[in-house]
């Protein structure tokens, strides 16, 4: 128990970081946003400020593992449904 425990707490200190590469870039609704995919088809988002030019072509993101089921379509999707 005592091991698991000093996992979850190293895992939270030192967390994996991958490339994430530009996927696509999108406005909805007036908001632009840049979607972000890395290994293992999971996916970032970034809101830029101003202008598209604030989406890097690729960045060192947080690994975060991709939830059985969802796609790169699902992904947009839901972010056009939070913005009707």
């Amino acid at each position: 128990m005592i091991l698991l425990a000093a996992a979850v707490v190293a895992g939270l200190a030192d967390p994996e970081y991958v490339t994430c590469k530009l996927a696509k870039r999108m406005t909805v609704h007036g908001q632009k946003i840049c979607l972000y995919v890395h290994v293992n088809g999971g996916s970032q988002v970034h809101y830029p400020t101003t202008s598209f030019s604030e989406c890097p072509a690729r960045f060192q993101c947080r690994y975060a593992p991709k939830a059985k089921g969802n796609t790169l379509k699902d992904t947009m999707d839901s972010l056009k449904e939070q913005f009707e």
